[in-house]
């Protein structure tokens, strides 16, 4: 047995096989235990088990990151460790309903959303800052040239095209375009051509409707 190896095992609290064997060495400020040349638990890991599988971590089954029994250690993605834990974001991932009650059954972006209360949001903010909102575009475009008009037209047609998830509306997940076309991704509900054709028609009346407010 090398050195390093024998000393590794002496600093070990070793008790029966499915008990934690705590670490009696130095740990540091979020409780692993310390140990040259990496985490403890990742050496017990990989003496028992062999090398540790690229992108993924050591997860404390037993939930106590002094451990180091191979049986309480497992190789997970970063994910499923983060998820297993009790951080904010395994918090959130666990809940199914909003703070009022209402199940998340919609998609925006990469998020999940409770659409009835985005919806009642979205109602609100507008009913609040409708005028001035409209108050600001029409500010901001009544000069413009008939150039500009396309050459900003042209921006948001190409940009729409580019990212079309960030401009996802608050929903619940479709499966079929409204063409017959099944959808590849839950998260539009449309297929690209009539993604595209309802874009460029949006846009066209969007701004003739603007053009019309600056007259």
């Amino acid at each position: 047995m090398q050195p390093i190896i024998k000393r590794f095992l002496e600093q070990i609290d070793r008790r029966g096989d499915d008990e934690c064997w705590l670490w009696k060495g130095k740990t540091n400020r979020d409780g692993y235990g310390r140990f040259w040349p990496g985490g403890v638990h990742r050496i017990s890991y990989e003496l028992e088990n062999g090398e540790i599988p690229e992108n993924l971590v050591i997860d404390h089954l037993c939930r106590v990151r002094s451990c180091v029994n191979p049986k309480h250690l497992e190789a997970v993605t970063n994910k499923t460790n983060v998820l297993r834990g009790v951080s904010p974001i395994a918090k959130n991932a666990k809940k199914t309903s909003c703070k009022n009650g209402h199940p998340y059954d919609g998609v925006e972006g990469r998020g999940r959303i409770c659409v009835t209360c985005h919806k009642e949001y979205k109602k609100n903010y507008y009913e609040k800052n409708g005028e001035k909102i409209r108050a600001q575009t029409i500010a901001r475009t009544a000069n413009l040239t008939e150039e500009e008009w396309e050459q900003r037209k042209n921006y948001y047609h190409e940009y729409y095209e580019e990212h079309p998830e960030k401009f996802v509306s608050a929903r619940v997940p479709q499966k079929f375009c409204p063409c017959g076309e099944p959808l590849k991704d839950g998260r539009q509900e449309r297929c690209p051509p009539c993604r595209k054709a309802h874009h460029k028609e949006y846009h066209q009346n969007y701004y003739q409707a603007q053009k019309d407010a600056t007259i």
